[in-house]
């Protein structure tokens, strides 16, 4: 029997300017992921802003941007109904992976979070 330490990882700052599969996480292979928050600390502002969290796997397979309010600062959890597929089960990385943000909307003037990732790292 092995103890385990878990830990969280806060991602690189994202914004209204940085549009589709920005890497803002590295996940070093043998990583487990329990969870992902989307925390948004200014709100987006423009038409129609959206916000997913995923990997190389799904743009969205962590935070859904049904899941987000973007225009509201707090912090958001994907939903497996909405499409966050790790939302329920979390997920093994057996290989280095990384956390993407997509940004969307048009005439975007303001926003940016970060996604606070829950992990622990096993020792297989």
């Amino acid at each position: 029997m092995q103890g385990l330490t878990d830990y969280w990882l806060m991602s690189d700052k994202f914004d209204y300017e940085d549009g589709s599969a920005h890497v803002i996480a590295d996940i070093p292979a043998g990583t487990l992921v329990i969870d992902a928050l989307c925390v948004i600390t200014t709100p987006f502002a423009g038409t129609s802003p959206t916000v997913d969290i995923g990997d190389g796997d799904g743009a969205d397979d962590w935070v859904d941007n049904g899941d987000v309010t973007e225009g509201t600062a707090g912090s958001y959890r994907g939903t497996s109904g909405n499409g966050a597929a790790y939302s329920a089960t979390g997920k093994y990385y057996t290989s280095a992976g990384q956390i993407k943000v997509t940004i969307g909307g048009t005439n975007l003037s303001a926003g940016e979070g970060y996604a606070l990732l829950h992990c622990v790292k096993l020792p297989l």
